[in-house]
């Protein structure tokens, strides 16, 4: 699990990892909608295939939280 912490105003987000290292990325438009390229490291470490599987976003006040969806 890793938490991405948004900045609006200038389209930045911040990416920590549950190990306390961060990374800072700017979000893209991607059509209408805005998004986050999450970097390879990240889906290893949540062990995220990104072909087979889904992922989830929880908001706790002002955090997004992103993991692997448990499957069904």
């Amino acid at each position: 699990m890793f938490l991405i912490i948004c900045q609006n105003s200038y389209n930045i987000v911040t990416i920590i990892y549950t190990s306390g290292e961060k990374m800072i990325r700017k979000i893209i438009q991607i059509g209408n909608s805005w998004g986050v390229i999450l970097p390879a490291t990240i889906l290893a470490l949540l062990k995220i295939n990104p072909i087979k599987d889904k992922v989830e976003f929880i908001i706790e006040g002002d955090k997004l939280i992103v993991q692997k969806a448990k499957k069904e």
